[in-house]
């Protein structure tokens, strides 16, 4: 299964109230953030789903939306539950360097 797929699938099944938290969350993390992985938008939402997953389309829609983009690292997670797991790190596009 495509992974576009297998996000759209969850997404059906999520609950809109969580997704709107959560999405909410995520967008404060892209204005704080320059930086993030998935660690720090669940720190901030501080709310489980029936499935955890869902993340992943959040995630999706902060790309879509043009909020964050995706890097080629990872970090491994600080969640106990996710046992250390490397989580992709995330650029966040609301954040504006300052000038010098």
């Amino acid at each position: 299964m495509r992974t576009d797929e297998a996000v759209e699938r969850v997404t059906r099944g999520m609950d809109a109230t969580w997704a709107a938290n959560a999405y909410q969350a995520a967008l404060k993390v892209t204005r704080t953030l320059r930086y993030f992985t998935t660690d720090d938008i669940w720190e901030e939402l501080r709310e489980i789903p029936r499935e955890p997953r869902a993340m992943g389309a959040i995630l999706r829609r902060l790309r879509l939306d043009g909020h964050a983009i995706p890097t080629l690292n990872y970090r491994p997670t600080h969640r106990p539950e996710a046992h250390r797991n490397p989580k992709r790190v995330w650029k966040s596009l609301a954040i504006i360097p300052k000038p010098f």
